[in-house]
């Protein structure tokens, strides 16, 4: 899966040339801890296919948002009609009979969706913005200290890559968690 921002970003931030192998290692990661704090892909995923167990409720909610198309439902392996059979609003899908019809009975409900944003959406603008602190924090501090003092001098580091602080989750949370239906 590609990182949530480029090489060439992390190099104008930080006003250095990097190696694109230790780029790609502190964007790859830095987007790690992003996707894990929002637990999103937020990356788009086109024809991602799922296979999870039906309920009793007339709504199916998909893990992954936003959902901008649903190519495919089957359920127990039968394939179901948008519009007949089941309805998308947003993140969900709807199916009059539920998606157990036989509550004793487990059914297997099988989607092939897309979700996520496209590389350069606005959308991704917060989590970019993360993932590219995160990497440059980890570029100039690689060891992770806290702080690192020679005689008088002294120096405290903010952020590492493997500590989110608090505040920069809430964000990332406010920006992408929650929101199924609202795209």
């Amino acid at each position: 899966m590609a990182a949530l921002a480029t090489e060439a970003e992390l190099e104008l931030l930080t006003g250095q040339q990097i190696d694109s192998d230790k780029a790609a290692l502190l964007l790859n990661t830095a987007s790690g801890v992003v996707r894990g704090a929002v637990g999103q892909t937020l990356s788009q995923v086109v024809d991602d296919e799922l296979t999870i167990m039906g309920t009793t409720s007339v709504w199916l909610q998909l893990p992954e948002s936003p959902v901008t198309a649903v190519a495919s439902v089957e359920l127990d392996g039968d394939a179901l009609t948008v519009g007949d059979d089941y309805k998308r609003f947003g993140d969900r899908l709807w199916r009059g009979t539920g998606w157990r019809p036989c509550p004793s009975e487990p059914t297997a409900v099988t989607v092939v969706y897309t979700h996520g944003w496209a590389a350069g959406d606005w959308h991704l603008e917060t989590a970019r913005s993360m993932v590219l602190t995160l990497a440059a924090n980890k570029l100039a501090n690689p060891t992770s200290a806290v702080s690192e003092s020679i005689d008088d001098w002294r120096v405290r580091y903010a952020v590492t890559a493997e500590d989110l602080p608090d505040a920069a989750r809430a964000n990332l949370l406010d920006a992408y968690a929650g929101k199924a239906g609202n795209w």
